[in-house]
């Protein structure tokens, strides 16, 4: 009876080990903001953003001027998509891409 008790005690340890080794990361945009460049005239395109990437281990975002609710926020100005996300164990991070480019978002396992 101890033998088979052990036994099972070591398989559902070993199997607790297997998930948590095999566990994937996950992004969670916390802000992303389109805006010219230098930072000014912003759009907050947070949900958008989030609703395209949140739960996945990685995506991609083309940086274009349907990400913000209003349109092209400045018509003649090169724009950027700045995002930050977390990677649950990895903190905080960063990624930007310029108007026109695919921005990609990823979570290392």
């Amino acid at each position: 009876m101890k033998l088979n008790l052990l036994f099972l005690l070591g398989a559902v340890a070993l199997s607790a080990c297997s998930l948590e080794a095999h566990r994937v990361q996950s992004i969670q945009v916390t802000s992303a903001i389109y805006s010219v460049e230098d930072g000014t005239v912003p759009c907050n395109v947070t949900a958008r953003v989030a609703g395209i990437c949140n739960g996945l281990a990685s995506c991609t975002v083309s940086v274009q001027s349907a990400l913000c609710h209003m349109g092209d926020p400045a018509p003649p100005l090169q724009k950027l998509l700045s995002v930050h996300y977390s990677c649950h164990a990895a903190g905080t991070l960063r990624a930007t891409a310029v108007e026109g480019k695919t921005l990609t978002l990823v979570c290392l396992q």
